[in-house]
């Protein structure tokens, strides 16, 4: 089953000068699947992502995202129940407490639920329920990003969109974030996008596809950015 098709899709600015970053993007992901996206800083990795995600608009192409054909006028519809979103920068609100942030997508799109099941159980998964009271401010950078993961799944999006979600970690955490990450998609069923620049993270993914000169090409063995 496909969750997203991407059809020529293209991306340009036109100020300070105009530069067109992305000039026709085809993509399709399936469902369970996870992807890679690489490439050098500057390429366009994370607009892609955004343009995916339905968080910014192609100059030119298509989204279909579930069968349904991206507009203006169903993007945030689409966005809040059919993805998750994990950043580099997590966005969390720092003094609300942990279950307050894990929950938000919930509220946010005015789900039915009890707070306690739904936060705890999200919490649980990325073995943060010990810390559900707490202010976020009082976290680790490694317990915020588990944390941002679990928000992510919160709405059960059929696909994950993470924007170098380990960029600000140590080796070790990064490792442990993205082991956690893919393996909470693979138990629940979701398809995943990842922007990064580890390829070590990459190589952990069903595929990896490399964005070079405003096109997405398969990756041979030896990585050339």
């Amino acid at each position: 089953m496909t969750v997203l098709i991407a059809k020529n899709i293209k991306k340009s600015f036109y100020s300070p000068q105009q530069t067109e970053l992305l000039k026709g993007i085809d993509l399709t992901i399936n469902h369970q699947e996870s992807l890679a996206i690489v490439g050098k800083s500057g390429a366009g990795k994370s607009t892609l992502l955004h343009i995916l995600g339905t968080l910014d608009t192609p100059s030119k192409g298509e989204l279909i995202i579930d069968g349904v054909n991206i507009k203006k006028t169903n993007c945030y519809a689409i966005r809040k129940k059919k993805l998750g979103f994990v950043f580099q920068s997590h966005y969390l609100l720092e003094n609300y407490s942990v279950i307050d942030n894990v929950i938000m997508p919930a509220k946010i799109a005015r789900m039915c639920f009890h707070k306690q099941d739904l936060g705890l159980g999200l919490l649980s998964a990325v073995g943060l329920q010990e810390h559900a009271s707490l202010p976020v401010k009082l976290l680790s950078g490694g317990e915020k990003q588990r944390l941002a993961i679990a928000r992510a799944l919160c709405n059960n999006p059929g696909l994950i969109l993470a924007d170098e979600p380990t960029g600000s970690l140590d080796s070790f955490h990064a490792e442990m974030v993205y082991d956690l990450l893919l393996r909470l998609v693979k138990e629940q069923g979701k398809s995943i996008i990842i922007v990064t620049h580890d390829l070590k993270a990459a190589r952990l993914c069903d595929r990896t596809l490399i964005l070079k000169d405003g096109f997405l090409s398969e990756v041979t063995n030896t990585i050339n950015f």
